[in-house]
């Protein structure tokens, strides 16, 4: 692909990311949503891109491995966000925050995720993912965990007056062993979409 392609999709991706995150923020109204799972992968995804954005036009851009580690934890982030809403909290109807807001709601949860997968598949390279990048991977996904942990156990509030942004640490109504439990089933989960993308990056996602 051309260098002005790259530069538009980086461009695109950044965009998009940055409209859905405003629109989220202007919905809930309070710095607290950053502290969702959602928001917090559409952060990433906008700082990343427009990072790549800035250095590619700077001319100091280099595809290192820091680089490659930082998209495929944007990527696997996003599916995640992409996958748990959609097929998840839509059909369990754990949504009513978005109520009325479709398209606010579709930004963050579709179509950032979908540009994201397009831009990995058609400016992806074969076989640059490795498998020891999972744990890389897991945890930041821990670290994310833990930031939730720390604020709720310092008395903090989600939307709604909630003392939890999802039902995994909810320990009012399923207790610590419970919700260890989900966090648990979610990590390997969260796991296997990570082999899963590298899998297929190691295959033949592209022809390069």
């Amino acid at each position: 692909m051309t260098k002005r392609y790259n530069y538009m999709m980086d461009l695109i991706i950044s965009i998009v990311s940055l409209v859905g995150l405003i629109l989220n923020f202007d919905l809930f109204k309070s710095p607290v949503g950053i502290l969702y799972y959602t928001i917090f992968s559409n952060m990433l995804c906008f700082i990343f891109y427009f990072t790549v954005l800035v250095l590619k036009i700077t001319g100091i851009f280099n595809t290192n491995r820091l680089f490659i580690k930082m998209k495929g934890l944007v990527l696997v982030s996003l599916i995640c966000t992409f996958l748990i809403y959609n097929f998840f909290m839509v059909p369990t109807g754990q949504v009513s925050a978005y109520d009325g807001h479709f398209i606010v709601s579709c930004f963050v949860h579709i179509f950032t995720p979908i540009l994201v997968v397009l831009d990995c598949i058609i400016n992806g390279k074969n076989k640059m993912l490795e498998y020891t990048y999972i744990l890389d991977w897991l945890i930041a996904i821990i670290i994310y965990g833990m930031i939730v942990i720390i604020y709720q156990h310092c008395g903090g509030f989600f939307i709604d007056g909630l003392n939890y942004p999802y039902f995994n640490f909810n320990i009012d109504d399923y207790g610590y062993l419970l919700c260890i439990f989900f966090n648990f089933l979610i990590l390997v989960l969260y796991s296997f979409i990570c082999l899963i993308v590298i899998l297929i990056n190691r295959k033949n996602i592209s022809n390069r």
